[in-house]
């Protein structure tokens, strides 16, 4: 990673061969979003409301939350109502899972967490993404 003001270099590399960063989102009969991260317990999200609470890495899937707002599916609006986001997207699971990388260690792990959940959403929940440029690598 070269982190410089505002941004950050993420290169795909494996640690022990595997990736170090996996995220799963799965697809619910349920209309409900489902969250588990490292170091947070597994959390059902009832309103728009509970996923605000995302401006503080001690609340309950902290990055979890705020990636889902940066990704765009959900609007940042505690007014908006998170059953509408439901009936166009399904209910989904997001799991997120960091390997072998130590919290604090300058390689901007939760940068590749955040933007590893974006990804997964965009693919899973067949959003529109920014262009392919190679097979499964899309510039966002």
């Amino acid at each position: 990673s070269n982190e410089q003001e505002g941004s950050i270099l993420n290169i795909d590399y494996l640690i022990n061969n595997k990736k170090p960063v996996k995220t799963v989102i799965k697809r619910l009969k349920k209309k409900v979003i489902v969250l588990e991260s490292d170091g947070s317990k597994k959390e059902i999200v009832n309103s728009i409301k509970d996923l605000l609470e995302c401006d503080n890495q001690e609340y309950n899937n902290a990055i979890v939350k705020a990636s889902i707002f940066a990704s765009g599916l959900i609007p940042m609006n505690h007014e908006y109502d998170l059953k509408e986001v439901l009936n166009k997207t399904g209910g989904f699971k997001i799991s997120s899972k960091v390997d072998s990388i130590p919290i604090g260690s300058g390689l901007g792990t939760s940068r590749i967490v955040i933007a590893s959940i974006i990804m997964a959403i965009y693919k899973s929940l067949n959003i529109g993404i920014g262009k392919s440029i190679g097979k499964d690598i899309y510039r966002l």
